[in-house]
């Protein structure tokens, strides 16, 4: 590109770019007609006008944004070399540019124009909608992170009044913990806003800088623009934004003396899932029974399920190749049904107030007399113990009028062992429990 620059123009008029003189008291430089009015007039008359050059007969009139070779001042740049990439001249293409690929400057500029727009649509359709996603996902998280905070707080308050004199000490440490890594999480949730504002103020930056190269006509500053902008754009490209999906979560304990870490809990760092992902299910395989109504489906090993019916209780074996019935248990009005760590399946039935076990070879036995209670949900804990849904037998078909009959979630070991029992709200019936009860 250093054999063409833009026309310089005459410091007086401000249009003519044929400069002959220089005015070192105005430190000026001047065309041949204003260096005349110069001499002229009386501020002008004593300054030192030194001539620079002789006035030069342009071969073509010069344009307020033409260019004009350095090698042959009366000519100009009306081509682009892609070979050499400068502008040339028609004298300089027969010497330098021989069989050289030579578009117009007007070709040119409308290529590098799209050329840039490409990369302006490149920042607004890619690369900017890429972090604006992530910034929509990371507000999500913030969302999700502060309820969890808000919830780990609650609880933590809520077991430090449970067990308020002897374990206010390490509620306290708890708390802090858990304040600390809140505000380590905040913390690098607003520095990775920062770097998603940052990096769309830097975009904005470049894609003011195309507009100006793109109403331009600097043609050296479109290619400096365009060969830039490619290496800045991949960069920011390679930019990744952490969505900080670990958090803190409070874990309740368990009452007992021996440990006031145990009693209280402490704090876990649980995986958040990506609140934009949307799993998709894919029937692998389906088939029909004779079972009647399916009220639950448990699985208790690889390829082995218990289904419960309102009369039966059926062990299936399912693969992606066959169906195999491998035991049937015959009960009356199943209601509800878990699985031990151990195998054995714990079943309850309407009007029985008895928790049924039938071991892997589908024997039946009493594993645990509830009475005068009945129990109506099961549901099998990550510690293998046993959550219990109960209500009194005589009040189950009055659940919708008035009773002072209690309502319990009674908690048992494995072997059938009373741990702890939680009496809830009047009319809430305990139908079936998740792991979130």
């Amino acid at each position: 590109m250093s054999n063409s620059q833009t026309a310089k123009t005459c410091g007086l008029c401000d249009r003519n770019t044929n400069i002959c003189w220089k005015c070192s008291q105005c430190d000026k430089y001047i065309c041949e007609d204003c260096k005349i009015i110069h001499s002229k007039v009386n501020l002008g008359k004593e300054h030192d006008l030194t001539r620079i050059r002789e006035p030069i007969e342009r071969d073509e009139l010069l344009g307020p944004k033409s260019v004009v070779c350095n090698r042959h001042r009366n000519k100009i740049c009306d081509v682009f070399c892609r070979t050499c990439e400068e502008l040339t001249c028609t004298s300089c293409q027969s010497i330098y540019h021989n069989h050289h690929n030579l578009p117009s400057v007007d070709d040119i500029h409308t290529e590098f124009k799209i050329e840039l727009t490409k990369f302006e649509t490149q920042i607004d359709v890619d690369i900017l909608s890429k972090f604006e996603k992530d910034e929509e996902i990371l507000n999500k998280f913030d969302f999700i992170h502060r309820q969890k905070y808000e919830e780990a707080e609650r609880n933590i308050k809520e077991r430090e009044n449970f067990f308020i004199g002897e374990v206010k000490k390490h509620t306290q440490t708890l708390l802090n913990e858990l304040h600390e890594k809140w505000d380590l999480i905040s913390s690098d949730i607003s520095e990775q806003k920062s770097k998603i504002s940052e990096i769309k103020n830097d975009l904005s930056y470049l894609k003011n800088n195309i507009n100006e190269s793109k109403d331009s006509r600097d043609i050296e500053k479109m290619l400096r623009d365009i060969k830039s902008l490619g290496n800045s754009l991949s960069e920011i490209s390679k930019i990744e934004i952490d969505h900080i999906q670990q958090s803190p979560q409070f874990t309740e304990g368990i009452f007992q003396q021996k440990s006031l870490v145990q009693m209280i809990g402490n704090l876990e760092i649980v995986f958040i899932p990506n609140p934009e992902f949307k799993p998709k299910l894919t029937i692998l395989k389906s088939f029909t029974t004779n079972f009647g109504d399916i009220q639950k489906i448990i699985q208790s090993e690889k390829d082995y399920f218990w289904i419960s019916s309102p009369k039966n209780a059926i062990k299936l074996e399912i693969t992606m190749e066959k169906t195999k019935t491998l035991n049937t248990i015959s009960l009356p009005e199943i209601d509800d049904m878990t699985i031990l760590k151990s195998g054995e399946q714990l079943c309850t039935m309407k009007n029985y107030c008895k928790i049924l076990s039938i071991n892997p070879d589908g024997q039946v036995k009493t594993f645990k007399d509830l009475s005068p209670q009945k129990p109506i949900a099961l549901h099998t804990t990550a510690d293998n113990s046993l959550l219990i849904g109960v209500i009194n037998k005589d009040s189950w078909k009055n659940l919708n009028k008035d009773t002072k009959s209690k309502q319990l979630i009674i908690k048992l070991s494995a072997n059938g062992e009373e741990l702890n029992e939680f009496e809830y709200k009047s009319f809430t019936l305990k139908k079936q429990m998740g792991q979130t009860n």
